[in-house]
């Protein structure tokens, strides 16, 4: 099976996560890892180490080497984010 790539903005916390479920006792949970995030909705629930939301790497500009291949690397972050050739 093939890897796949979900674009979202990254959240502060887990409440705010796309990916949370609001289970039946009123805990939140993670809908990928299927672990409990938290007992109270209320509680002030940062992002997890263990969150499988890993931030975009950075473009690189030009001058820095990734592989020899500055262009090709903010070629594919545009791909993957849907920016346009002049970002």
């Amino acid at each position: 099976m093939g890897k796949a790539i979900l674009v979202i903005e990254t959240p502060d916390k887990c409440l705010d996560c796309d990916l949370r479920v609001l289970d039946m006792d009123g805990s939140i949970s993670c809908y990928y890892n299927k672990k409990e995030i938290c007992n109270n909705v209320g509680e002030n629930n940062s992002r997890p180490n263990w969150c499988p939301l890993k931030e975009l790497p950075s473009k690189k500009k030009w001058g820095e080497i990734y592989n020899g291949n500055v262009k090709g690397w903010n070629d594919c972050l545009r791909e993957i984010i849907g920016g346009s050739k002049n970002e």
